[in-house]
């Protein structure tokens, strides 16, 4: 696993951490499956993180394929703006929807971007609102862009954004996330006592656009962890999901079946 991915499930774990009110204290071992350990008492806790997509992501033209070329350019952007000796600001670029990002395109758009941005800063205290248009210096795979001064800041901030819909009926993507999971739990059992399992929705992403409502929450679900988390990381929101062990559930709806026959 890249150091990158680690440190980005390593956020998550504190978010659990600072969001949950009983989070066992205790030295934390990163790991592999389960992605962390915490030893506190003799005891060792495992805690599984994954991210549920509304798409599984394999084509390149899926919502996650098109993120990771926006969040490239976005940072090459910023980059090149450092190069050019550009303030430090906070920059917020709106890509054009239905134009495809090329990934041979990527340099050349971002090289153009952050030249607009360091040629049309306006003065500090203030924020500029770049529309981008057929000639314009950012090509036309960039609509607009948001440039920040009104709000100081001490390093470069630059990000993309985009309006999408939200998906509220959750529970098929939920149950997915922790049946993925859950083929994989007695490996972690061989490495702890209990497992706890994160799931996360990027809510701020089209593709991780999730927000359960309060049928998906009242859900019950088949999950073999301990607990059963699922984390809005958009809106900072943990909840604690309603789950049964596979086999007491599967005895239940037997029972059930067989009571009405």
């Amino acid at each position: 696993m890249s150091a990158a991915k680690k440190q980005e499930e390593l956020g998550y774990l504190n978010s659990l951490r600072h969001f949950c009110g009983d989070f066992p204290d205790g030295q934390i071992v990163c790991a592999e499956t389960p992605d962390f350990i915490i030893e506190t008492d003799g005891q060792r806790i495992g805690v599984e993180v994954t991210k549920v997509f509304l798409n599984d992501g394999n084509q390149k033209t899926s919502i996650q394929s098109i993120e990771a070329a926006r969040d490239r350019t976005t940072s090459l952007a910023r980059n090149f703006a450092i190069e050019l000796g550009t303030s430090p600001l906070s920059v917020t670029l709106f890509f054009n929807w239905t134009l495809p990002l090329h990934r041979r395109r990527e340099t050349a758009i971002a090289r153009a971007v952050a030249r607009t941005v360091h040629e049309s800063l306006p003065p500090i205290g203030e924020n500029a609102d770049l529309e981008c248009h057929y000639g314009s210096i950012p090509p036309r795979e960039v609509d607009q862009i948001l440039i920040n001064r009104a709000d100081p800041v001490d390093d470069h901030e630059w990000k993309w954004m985009e309006f999408s819909r939200i998906e509220r009926d959750a529970t098929t993507y939920l149950s997915n996330a922790i049946n993925r999971k859950a083929r994989k739990f007695h490996f972690c059992l061989n490495k702890c006592d209990e497992c706890w399992l994160l799931v996360v929705a990027n809510s701020f992403r089209r593709s991780g656009n999730i927000k359960p409502n309060e049928q998906s929450f009242s859900h019950l679900y088949l999950s073999p962890f301990t607990r059963t988390y699922f984390f809005d990381n958009g809106l900072g929101r943990l909840t604690l999901l309603k789950t049964s062990p596979p086999a007491i559930r599967q005895l239940r709806e037997y029972l059930d079946a067989r009571n009405r026959v």
